[in-house]
């Protein structure tokens, strides 16, 4: 039997940031082109 820890908060954070990031970036330069 595997135990698997639950990840922390700061593990969450993270993986939430680094997979949201692409999106926010590409988001705003599409906005900063449309725009401009």
């Amino acid at each position: 039997k595997l135990e698997v820890d639950p990840p922390s908060s700061g593990q969450l954070k993270h993986v939430f940031f680094h997979n949201a990031l692409p999106f926010i970036g590409f988001g705003f330069l599409d906005n900063a082109i449309m725009i401009a």
